[in-house]
């Protein structure tokens, strides 16, 4: 048994999966004004903002306050994230009651890529304005950025019941992919669509969920209507080349990451250097100046760490990684990637660490079971159970899962358990294991039970 989700052949899929989220950020900028229950960026203008004031004279601003907000908007305007920050940060020096301040510190950071910092932010505000839908929704999806999926389905879902939009579809189904929730997922993405069915990029996201779930046949299919609806945006072409290179056209991937990388998209720069990794066009060489080239960019980062590994240097990858989150105080994204390559050293003892660090910050299939691999190489029977228990009740019924539950189960002599978990891995996958061999084990645990 793999470790799941976190092998070399995940590294591009993952990146797929981040611009899939990149993309409801822009999208969200796109809501209609026309319509009042629109959720969009939190683009205060001045002006707006100056009325509201008078509306309400609690939050009257002195002189000050209101030139450095004026000041920082513009700047952030402007994509001068550093100079908006420093400048919304002066203004909450000088007096931290006023709240109107938070919404415009907590988007710049997030932008920047302070992910914990600006959930603070977004937090304190709802606090004191829960019902403020439009913040809501950017603290939402701040936590998808900062990987807490669990947490903006919980700030997201009730909107539904006021907003029905796509960009709240599309990071409701970005949240529950990672979840590895696969209907809810499909079907918030799919009404995304319904929504918006003539722009490319909520079939790129469908696209690039299906891509998630190894339906390379569907992801195709939307990725096409994706292209011919924006064969011009940057996040459709890179999702694009993700599924041309899951079909194996590594050329035409390529081409089509270098496409997005020529847009803006970062994560296509990268991945275009993987697939020459990969066609030993590119060498770790490259990789590592990729990683020097983006330093606060996790998947170039995991690129090198992939080279190391396909140059056979595990403990350097290791060592890479374990830098990597000492300097952003535990990354989240990396553990399971670090948690592989112990698992593949034989070290489970880390491995399990790393995994139990993801069950922290949220729960998934994929770290249940991974955890419960490890428990398993431990001997500690009991618990590698429970585990997989808890990945089979989160997943949808994958055949890695299922295989994992019978197995544990007939460790802990549950061979009751075992035979129903092997016969419905054969019904419903009869290629993943020769269902005649499975059914002989059946029999055989069937005795033992009796």
């Amino acid at each position: 048994m793999a470790v799941g989700k976190a092998g070399t052949g995940r590294i591009r899929i993952w990146a797929a999966g981040l611009s899939l989220v990149l993309a409801l950020t822009c999208g969200a900028a796109e809501a209609d004004e026309n319509e009042n229950d629109a959720v969009s960026e939190v683009w205060l203008p001045a002006s707006n903002l100056q009325q509201n004031l008078r509306e309400d004279p609690v939050y009257i601003f002195d002189w000050e306050i209101s030139r450095l907000l004026e000041e920082g908007i513009a700047y952030h305007r402007e994509g001068e994230l550093e100079g908006a920050v420093a400048l919304y940060e002066r203004c909450r020096r000088h007096d931290e009651r006023r709240i109107e301040v938070l919404p415009y510190l907590a988007l710049a950071l997030d932008q920047q890529g302070r992910y914990d910092e600006s959930l603070h932010y977004y937090e304190q505000y709802l606090q004191q304005e829960p019902e403020d839908d439009l913040v809501r929704f950017n603290c939402a999806a701040a936590a998808v950025h900062a990987g807490r999926f669990a947490q903006a389905v919980e700030l997201a879902e009730p909107m539904l019941e006021r907003c029905r939009r796509e960009p709240l579809y599309t990071l409701l189904g970005v949240a529950h992919l990672h979840l590895g929730h696969r209907e809810p997922a499909l079907g918030y993405l799919k009404k995304a669509a319904e929504l918006q069915p003539q722009q490319g990029k909520v079939y790129s996201n469908l696209g690039a969920a299906y891509l998630s779930w190894g339906d390379i046949s569907a992801a195709g299919e939307n990725l096409s209507r994706a292209l011919q609806l924006a064969p011009d945006d940057g996040t459709v072409l890179n999702n694009a080349g993700a599924v041309l290179e899951a079909k194996g056209r590594r050329d035409l991937a390529s081409a089509a990451f270098r496409e997005a990388a020529k847009r803006g998209v970062i994560c296509a720069e990268i991945n275009e250097l993987a697939v020459d990794c990969a066609m030993g066009r590119s060498d770790t060489m490259q990789a590592a100046q990729c990683a020097d080239k983006y330093p606060q960019l996790g998947q170039a980062r995991l690129l090198y760490v992939w080279a190391l590994l396909e140059d056979d240097r595990p403990q350097e990858a290791a060592e890479e990684l374990e830098r990597w989150q000492r300097e952003h105080d535990g990354d989240v994204s990396s553990r399971a990637y670090l948690g592989s390559i112990y698992y593949k050293m034989g070290r489970y003892e880390q491995a399990l660490e790393q995994y139990r660090g993801l069950l922290d910050a949220a729960e998934t299939p994929e770290a249940h079971y991974n955890a419960s691999l490890c428990l398993s190489k431990l001997g500690r029977d009991a618990e590698a159970e429970r585990e997989a228990r808890s990945a089979y009740d989160m997943s949808d019924g994958r055949p890695e899962i299922i295989y994992n539950l019978a197995r544990c189960c007939e460790a802990v002599r549950d061979y009751g358990g075992a035979v129903r978990m092997y016969r419905r891995l054969a019904a419903e996958y009869p290629n993943f294991i020769d269902p005649g061999k499975l059914e002989r084990h059946c029999r055989r645990l069937s005795e033992s039970a009796s």
